[in-house]
């Protein structure tokens, strides 16, 4: 099947991969460098679209701004130290 097709084999998979360019671009949003609370608002938009979806997350942004930057609560939380360690011993297995 494949020899069949010679190189247009070549041809049928660079459309399939430019198709999959433009989907990956026009319907995933970025991710890298935002919390989870970030995503959690990125997706909140019910449009499929990257460019609307930025759109609504800038919005949801500002009205929520305590979720996205942090309160009181977060900040203590991630201030907090470790007071103990404590180590096991290991098990002879045999």
């Amino acid at each position: 099947m494949f020899q069949a097709l010679g190189e247009n084999g070549f041809y049928i998979h660079a459309v399939f991969n430019i198709v999959a360019i433009v989907i990956v671009y026009c319907f995933y949003p970025e991710t890298s460098c935002r919390t989870l609370e970030e995503i959690d608002l990125l997706f909140a938009s019910k449009t499929p679209f990257v460019w609307e979806t930025e759109k609504k997350f800038q919005e949801l942004k500002l009205q929520h701004s305590e979720l996205v930057h942090g309160g009181p609560h977060l900040a203590k939380a991630v201030h907090s130290g470790i007071e103990e360690v404590e180590t096991l011993p290991k098990e002879n297995k045999m």
